[in-house]
């Protein structure tokens, strides 16, 4: 299925997550890694360089001269010699499972080289932390519900491919839940799961989320602005009646209803799955059901 996977290295927690992540999923599919870290060394020259004006009078030119020439070399070899023992560790451990592996070393500032180099070639699966080594130093790598780093929110806005965000090290396996709303995407990252579940011998819990509360709340919201008038015009009282009627049990056919066919594209593929049918916001209940189920991996379409 993901023929070729792009895992993002800065040897991080989560990095290390990601790592870990990418290689059982190659092994199962037969894909190719590739693995990438970007290190800043023209960023580091120029830091040093705006420090220059607040050093003391005795460094003067010659020495100062010295000095770049000395941080120059340490930083632009330096770094390179870091970053490629980054890709090293995970070369080693592709080695060891047999699994084809490309390290990709590339100098620059790191969101923007990623996504170029993302947008440049054919990789099926894009993998990386949520955070990266300047949360982890901070928070003894934990992460937060809904935080994502700075480097992993760009690339996750400025990309078209798969993206597998990694938020803690609990392998691929047990349950999966997979997002359903009757759109093209839904059913697509139901396709997707399905092989997961497969490869992985996982279990899938599809759910669907409809709100009710936002059109009754709207609704009503007509009482406080509509004149007794227009009210009458608009036999204001039925209209009401027959609304909450619609939308209490119509939308929840509807969604039922995408739940439904999400079960007879598993059975096609001779796979059973569970569903779960809720109502309320819909990013809350996805993240409160979550919580309760822990799921390994969380599966929706982009859009």
């Amino acid at each position: 299925m993901y023929e070729k996977i792009f895992v993002a290295v800065d040897n991080s927690i989560y990095s290390n997550y990601s790592i870990d992540i990418a290689l059982s999923i190659a092994s199962k599919f037969g894909s190719e890694i590739t693995a990438c870290h970007v290190y800043a060394a023209r960023l580091h020259g120029m830091r040093f360089s705006d420090m220059e004006t607040c050093l003391p009078k005795r460094y003067d030119e010659e020495k100062l001269d010295t000095q770049r020439q000395i941080h120059s070399s340490l930083i632009e070899k330096g770094l390179k010699l870091i970053s490629e023992s980054y890709l090293d560790v995970v070369g080693k451990k592709c080695a060891a499972l047999n699994i084809p592996f490309q390290p990709r070393l590339i100098e620059g500032k790191n969101h923007v080289e990623l996504i170029k180099d993302i947008q440049a070639n054919s990789y099926n699966l894009i993998i990386m932390g949520a955070t990266g080594l300047g949360w982890s130093e901070m928070n003894s790598g934990e992460t937060l519900p809904g935080i994502l780093g700075s480097v992993c929110d760009r690339i996750v806005r400025n990309i078209r491919e798969d993206i597998l965000v990694v938020r803690d090290d609990i392998p691929i396996g047990r349950n999966l839940i997979v997002c359903m709303d009757g759109s093209n995407h839904s059913f697509s990252s139901l396709d997707i799961a399905i092989e997961f579940a497969m490869a992985f011998d996982a279990r899938i819990e599809a759910i669907s989320v409809y709100d009710p509360y936002f059109h009754t709340v709207a609704f009503k919201g007509l009482t406080k602005v509509l004149s007794d008038d227009a009210k009458k015009f608009f036999r204001f009282k039925e209209q009401e009646c027959l609304h909450d009627e619609i939308i209490n049990t119509g939308l929840k056919k509807v969604y039922k209803g995408y739940l439904d066919h999400a079960l007879e594209i598993a059975r096609a593929k001779s796979f059973e799955i569970e569903t779960t049918l809720l109502s309320g916001k819909v990013t809350t209940e996805i993240l409160k059901h979550i919580h309760v189920k822990k799921p390994s991996l969380l599966i929706a379409g982009r859009f």
